[in-house]
């Protein structure tokens, strides 16, 4: 059964151009972590790492993962080769006034005192108790390099034995109980192909595809053990070349994430609205594999349902979702409709607040604002009942 819309189209994510998390306010070992002895009564070699891993991971979470400040303390290649270098911050929370409770320093495999994994809790502090409610697990690997502990993400390592796929200039990481299709993924190709040549773009640049059965598999790869409210997600990391999938259903063929990955550099000014970013992506790329067409379709039957809604309740974002994704989508097709392709690119230049998406709307399809939110409506609908 397809999931409903509302918790299908919030996890399809546009990962933002740089980090913007602040420093963790507060970072404590847990019970499993001997920050202050070399050794025990088993005299194992690897704990003496433990207390100099943890300073340096301490350092890190306070000066803010992902950012430029933390930077020295993540493994080079990746950092100098990620724009996004730490992985975990795509999945898990990155805000101001987060806590970390590390909660184990240990070998990533017996016997080696090399190579760690360091596993923590992240949570959120509220209230006058200051009470932490967790948000995620991370897991990082810990290494040497210059004769210092540095970090580094867990998706090439836990990654290293899936299957691997060269389609055209993607290159497929598949995991190993994934049901991978060369003719899904070929046409895929082929939908850039006519992406770029419509909106006058490069075509799509190498990029690497890790594609996972659901969320779950696709977080933990990337280094979140656990967060809370995801059964399926796609992300772009257009700044990385790097596309990951998590569902069984579409994985190998997110067109969605596609659009996100070929457009990305008409928001280079930064003026382009959330739900045009989102709205284009759908319309041409459907989402959580579900087509335009029958999310039209679906969207119709919730706006018959209730009357009252309207493009300025999707407009009131994401986290209260009234049709973010599919009012989008009619907004970018209405665009289409009046000046084709070009015009839908311009969109992309009109500015981020709603009320400059209002006035270029109204410019561009000679409306007022209201006369645009009731063609909405019934746009949808005809959709709906032509389909």
């Amino acid at each position: 059964m397809r999931p409903p819309i509302k918790a299908a189209l919030l996890l399809l994510m546009l990962v933002p151009a740089s980090a913007t998390g602040q420093g963790i306010r507060r970072v404590s070992a847990g019970y499993g972590v001997d920050t202050t002895s070399a050794s025990g009564w088993s005299d194992l070699s690897w704990r003496g790492a433990v207390p100099e891993i943890y300073r340096s991971w301490q350092e890190y979470l306070v000066a803010g993962r992902g950012t430029p400040e933390a930077s020295p303390h993540w493994l080079s290649a990746e950092r100098l080769g990620l724009p996004i270098y730490d992985l975990t911050t795509v999945v898990a929370p990155n805000e101001e006034g987060l806590s970390a409770t590390v909660l184990d320093i240990r070998p990533a495999q017996v016997g080696a005192t090399d190579e760690f994994i360091v596993k923590t809790l992240i949570g959120r502090v509220t209230g006058a108790e200051q009470d932490v409610k967790p948000v995620a697990v991370l897991r990082v690997f810990a290494l040497k390099e210059n004769d210092r502990w540095v970090f580094a993400n867990a998706l090439p390592r836990l990654t290293a034995a899936w299957l691997r796929a060269d389609v055209g200039p993607i290159s497929y990481v598949i995991t190993p109980d994934g049901l991978f299709e060369r003719g899904r993924a070929e046409n895929l190709v082929s939908f850039a192909d006519s992406v770029s040549a419509r909106f006058d773009v490069p075509r799509l640049p190498a990029t690497i595809y890790y594609f996972a059965n659901d969320a779950e598999e696709l977080h933990r790869a990337m280094g979140v053990d656990w967060t809370f409210g995801r059964a399926t997600v796609g992300y772009a990391l257009w700044q990385d070349h790097m596309l990951l999938s998590g569902s069984a259903g579409f994985a190998d063929s997110n067109q969605h994430e596609i659009v996100h990955i070929l457009l990305s550099q008409l928001e280079a000014e930064g003026r382009t609205h959330p739900i045009v970013r989102e709205g284009v992506a759908t319309w041409l790329g459907g989402a959580e594999g579900v087509s335009f067409d029958e999310l039209m379709k679906d969207y119709a039957d919730y706006l018959r349902g209730n009357p009252s809604i309207t493009a300025d309740n999707a407009l009131a974002g994401p986290a209260d979702d009234r049709g973010w994704y599919p009012t989008g989508a009619a907004l970018a097709l209405l665009v289409y409709e009046k000046g084709g392709f070009p015009l839908v690119k311009e969109l992309y230049t009109t500015g981020t607040s709603n009320d400059e998406l209002e006035a270029a709307m109204s410019r561009m399809l000679g409306m007022s604002w209201p006369q645009i939110t009731a063609r909405v409506r019934s746009r949808i609908l005809e959709l709906a009942e032509v389909n």
